[in-house]
């Protein structure tokens, strides 16, 4: 009678591990953007009085509204069954269970991923709900579809040939990546990241600046390259007005002038799109060298390798946005900082100085978030030690000293005061961090601010790597191994101290991700190239697998592999077509449409986005061509009067037409 039981089981447990691999797949395929370009995904999140998911089924035009809860519940209450009513799942468990520090640990790091996705079911926007239901759904799928092919993968006696099979591809790829000369392979990283960022710049955003942050600043790095350091409001200034340019008079940006000095040196060769891909290339190579400092050779590639792969790093560093600038700097900064722990050397504490104080005059606030762990435990380590490390210590206060005077000189010439900022000039001391602040919008509260900062912790779980899992997973995993140091802590720190500081500004947005958390980017790839190292420890200690590391760690190159392949082929499309179609409002049609027509001693008035449009002007506005504002008919023919002997036009962004006094 054991034969035909046996033989019962076999075919149920065969039929089960195709039907978990099966809701898995099914679970992905609900995670992939949704042809119509109105929804996000298969499944959307809408708010009535209550929280509804319309679901798109596969192979269906319609939707189907269900709840939320119910949908969720459902697969988590499968995976809860699966675990207790199988022999395989309970011999899991128990394993699992009996580690009682790796429990700890695991519910405690458990519990933080969870408040990275839950709260925002609740508390965030129509996106927010959406991707936190996607990202549980990918996980829940990705579990789904691991535990199915597991047993799948025993019931067919296929787990040897799959794993010798696996750590043979495994091996030359090892080797490529982490014994190859340093040169050749830091030289590849430099290069494959410099090209896309350029190709994602040319194709993508047309090698113009399409946030108005950006805008600003790209303008701003061209009155600098003109030598000065504002320049004289136009005549008629209000055809020449744009959101976050000061225009009283003086002419410049509201940002402090750390990122714009910077791409003034793209103005000089003509190509300012060149900076943050330079800047996001370089970086890069920081990861790898501040891996090697504090973990070794292996973590520094795999760091390396990571942000190569991230589209949070690519994108961000493919635009003109500050925070690309603002990453490099701090780790720079962080680098050399470390270093001068070691050696006491002045060269080490003038580069980490000189790191800390240029990032100082380009994000202030961030400069103190990511930045503070690293001061506090420098305090800690140098306290009963300083008179030995005295020049070091000088050499580090007095280099960040003097960028930080530079700051106060630059507000002193533009603003009129040390301690006024360009933002406080246009939009008054609301614009400052703080509860009850806000530019605009209601006054900003501690309860907005825990949003936010959920908002972005979520944010980085989709947007760091574009898994179909949340990306910050083998954090976890990290922390559940039990194998921290100091570094761990103090890197965690930083991203914690970042994400705290955030709770006191009142703006929040999502911009190529989580903008105000991509600085500590670099801190969380270090991390998570340090939890992808642990995961065959974590796997053998705590189910006691007799598998080799080698075949494990082959195992786990796979499965990342396979993540960032999923979320390249879903995800990267659907974000290439989002940020080429109008980004923000900008496209370059209307520069092309008029560069066509070759215009000479021209003004052109602009019905489009003007923010498409102002970095085509030269702040002395000595350019043949002028774009201006289009102000409607009255008060355009003041500026006609003004440019006598010019010919107007008129353009959208298909069309230039001669325009005529009505």
């Amino acid at each position: 009678m054991s034969g035909p039981r046996t033989s019962l089981r076999s075919i149920a447990a065969l039929f089960g591990s195709l039907i978990f691999i099966l809701i898995g797949l099914l679970a992905f395929y609900f995670c992939l953007p949704h042809p119509d370009p109105w929804r996000m995904t298969h499944v959307e999140v809408k708010f009535w009085t209550k929280t509804f998911v319309e679901v798109t089924p596969p192979f269906s035009a319609s939707f189907y509204r269900v709840p939320m809860t119910s949908f969720l519940l459902l697969p988590m209450l499968v995976l809860t069954a699966a675990c207790l009513l199988t022999s395989s799942g309970r011999r899991a468990l128990l394993l699992f269970l009996e580690k009682k520090t790796v429990v700890n640990a695991s519910l405690l790091w458990f519990l933080f991923l969870l408040i990275t996705l839950l709260p925002c079911l609740w508390v965030g926007g129509i996106f927010s709900r959406s991707v936190s239901v996607n990202l549980i759904l990918g996980f829940l799928g990705f579990l789904f579809a691991m535990i199915g092919s597991i047993s799948l993968l025993q019931q067919l006696r296929w787990s040897k040939t799959f794993l010798s099979v696996i750590t043979m591809f495994y091996e030359p790829v090892r080797r490529a990546i982490f014994t190859s000369k340093i040169g050749y392979f830091l030289s590849i990283v430099f290069l494959v990241e410099l090209a896309l960022t350029n190709l994602v710049s040319s194709f993508t955003f047309e090698h113009i600046p399409h946030i108005q942050d950006s805008i600003a600043q790209v303008f701003h790095g061209m009155i600098f390259a003109q030598g000065s350091l504002t320049a004289p409001s136009p005549l008629l200034k209000e055809f020449f007005d744009f959101t976050h340019m000061i225009n009283n008079g003086q002419w410049y940006s509201q940002y402090p002038p750390g990122h714009s000095v910077l791409l003034m040196l793209g103005v000089f060769f003509g190509a300012p799109w060149i900076i943050n891909p330079l800047l996001g290339s370089a970086t890069l190579i920081l990861f790898y060298q501040l891996g090697k400092e504090l973990y070794g050779e292996v973590i520094g590639r795999l760091s390396a390798l990571l942000g190569l792969l991230s589209p949070f790093v690519l994108f961000m560093s493919s635009e003109f946005m500050n925070h690309s600038s603002s990453l490099f700097f701090f780790m720079l900064f962080a680098l050399y900082f470390v270093k001068m722990f070691r050696s006491s050397s002045i060269r080490h504490a003038l580069i980490a100085g000189c790191s800390l104080g240029w990032l100082m005059t380009i994000r202030q606030l961030t400069a103190v978030g990511v930045a503070l762990p690293l001061l506090l435990y420098g305090c800690w380590v140098y306290r009963s030690t300083w008179r030995q490390a005295l020049n070091p210590i000088i050499t580090f206060i007095g280099s960040t000293s003097f960028f930080i005077l530079m700051l106060l000189l630059f507000n002193y010439l533009t603003n009129g005061h040390p301690l006024t900022f360009g933002y406080q000039m246009l939009y008054g001391d609301e614009t400052l961090p703080g509860f009850g602040n806000a530019a605009w919008g209601g006054p900003h509260t501690i309860v907005k601010g825990i949003h936010h900062t959920l908002d972005n912790l979520l944010g980085m779980n989709k947007y760091l790597f574009e898994w179909p899992i949340p990306s910050l997973v083998f954090l976890i995993i990290l922390f559940a191994s039990w194998t921290l140091n100091k570094w761990d802590y103090l890197l965690v720190g930083g991203f914690v101290s970042l994400a705290f500081v955030y709770v006191f500004y009142w703006y929040q947005d999502w911009c190529f991700g989580p903008r105000y958390l991509y600085e500590a980017a670099g801190l969380t790839i270090l991390l998570t190239a340090r939890g992808i190292e642990r995961v065959p420890y974590w796997i053998r200690f705590v189910f006691r697998g007799r598998a080799s590391i080698r075949s494990v760690s082959a195992v786990t190159a796979f499965v990342v592999a396979l993540l960032f392949g999923v979320g390249f082929v879903s995800n990267i499309p659907a974000h290439l077509d989002l940020y080429g179609r109008g980004y923000w409002g900008v496209t370059g049609k209307a520069r092309k449409t008029v560069e066509q027509h070759r215009l000479s001693n021209a003004i052109v008035f602009t019905k489009t986005y003007y923010g498409s449009v102002l970095t085509a002007n030269l702040p002395d506005l000595t350019n043949n061509v002028l774009f201006v504002r289009d102000l409607g008919s009255e008060n355009n023919k003041k500026l006609m009067r003004l440019y006598r002997g010019y010919c107007f036009y008129i353009v959208t962004e298909d069309s230039l037409k001669e325009y005529r006094e009505q």
